[in-house]
């Protein structure tokens, strides 16, 4: 009998729905699926996994760290796949800390999984992606790094209203605040501001609040903050499976509904076949070298031209669905890892996507559950119980 490649699920996130939904697709693929995660996590619940790794509770990173050193000794993974944000900033630092401590295996099974753990670290910011997308030429908006009011005043006299203020790390529209005039800029700024400043004070008084958040030596978190110039027009994204650089297998898709808000992930997708959402996915993880599964964000203006927001050096919640949609990304990573040749799919175009809950969160009576494929996990009943449990979640709002 073949051997199964195995592939090791790791992340932080504790209520994120898309790792949970992930290893049924990985192991549909042919993976042998470990999940290293926290007991309390959703994706703790599935049962499409083989193993579970628990890791600690705290943010101590030399205990993560050795928990990954475990994991690698005994149980031998073929590909580590980061499924959060913080989690992909962690592996690159783990992959830095294996090679200065000598760890070879480790070392190696991470830039294995990661292709350029450096690179990790630039995708992992929105400032970086843009800069490194303008560079190559890529379609972009006007952006500045934002330090202080007055560039906040220059960059509003050239660009104008509306304008978009976001953190540089961040991630389901946490930090990212459309501005329509001048009043809610100021009230973004000061919320952006907040939070850079909560950051800075965490890592400066680290000692007094050990083991409540990685030391930037773990999470090399860029905490600066950009404006940029809105794109009227439609949110949209893609997501490669990609090995070294190259695309193996690519989803594109268009949010037809978001939960609770327009900067919030979507509630309903379409997925269609956009050539310059592709052309720029592949442009950019050639150009970082990177391996896994790597996401990037858009904005599909009037006249249909993509412009690049930033990228998510990780699993989104369509991965799972590649194989519905005629492009199985699972499929293709894990005939990468097998050196088997890679699928060939037919991307469908114009096939809807209701994400549960989220769209019964948007509307009870939403006509999408109806005419849309509605994504439950009939399969996975412990975790579909856990999920019906889970109360929508909430945004704050923007004070004026």
């Amino acid at each position: 009998m073949t051997r199964r490649p195995k592939i090791l699920v790791f992340g932080f996130e504790l209520r994120w729905l898309g790792p949970a939904r992930l290893p049924r697709a990985l192991q549909a693929a042919g993976f042998e699926v470990g999940i290293a995660g926290r007991p309390r996590a959703l994706s703790a619940l599935t049962s499409f996994r083989d193993h579970f790794f628990p890791l600690p509770e705290n943010y101590s990173g030399p205990k993560h760290f050795a928990v990954l050193q475990s994991i690698i000794n005994t149980w031998h993974p073929d590909l580590i796949l980061p499924s959060d944000d913080t989690a992909a900033l962690f592996l690159s630092s783990a992959h830095f800390q294996a090679a200065r401590l000598g760890d070879q295996p480790l070392a190696k099974i991470l830039a294995r999984s990661l292709g350029n753990p450096t690179a990790i670290q630039q995708a992992g910011s929105k400032r970086l992606t843009m800069d490194t997308a303008r560079a190559l030429g890529l379609r972009v908006p006007a952006s500045q790094t934002i330090s202080s009011r007055a560039d906040l005043t220059k960059f509003i006299a050239r660009y104008g209203f509306p304008l978009v203020l976001k953190n540089s790390f961040g991630c389901s529209g946490k930090s990212v605040f459309i501005c329509p005039d001048a009043s809610s800029a100021d009230a973004a700024w000061q919320r952006l501001r907040q939070h850079q400043r909560w950051g800075r004070e965490f890592q400066a008084r680290l000692r007094q609040l050990r083991e409540r958040q990685f030391s930037r030596r773990w999470l090399p978190v860029d905490l600066t903050c950009t404006a940029s110039q809105y794109i009227p027009g439609r949110c949209a994204s893609s997501l490669a499976a990609v090995g070294g650089g190259a695309v193996l297998g690519l989803l594109t898709s268009m949010n037809e509904e978001t939960f609770p808000d327009e900067q919030s992930p979507a509630s309903v997708v379409r997925f269609i076949r956009h050539e310059e959402m592709r052309a720029t996915t592949a442009q950019l993880v050639k150009h970082w070298g990177l391996t896994g599964l790597i996401g990037f964000d858009f904005q599909i203006d009037h006249a249909g031209n993509a412009w690049l927001l930033e990228c998510n050096p990780r699993p989104t919640p369509i991965a799972h669905l590649g194989k519905l949609v005629g492009e199985d990304l699972c499929l293709a990573l894990r005939n990468w890892v097998a050196a088997a040749p890679l699928p060939r799919g037919e991307h469908k175009n114009n096939f809807l996507v209701a994400h549960f809950p989220q769209e019964l969160w948007r509307d009870p009576q939403s006509a999408h559950l109806q005419s849309a494929f509605h994504d439950v996990p009939l399969d996975d009943l412990k975790l579909l119980a856990e999920i019906q449990q889970t109360g929508p979640p909430r945004r704050p709002a923007l004070a004026r």
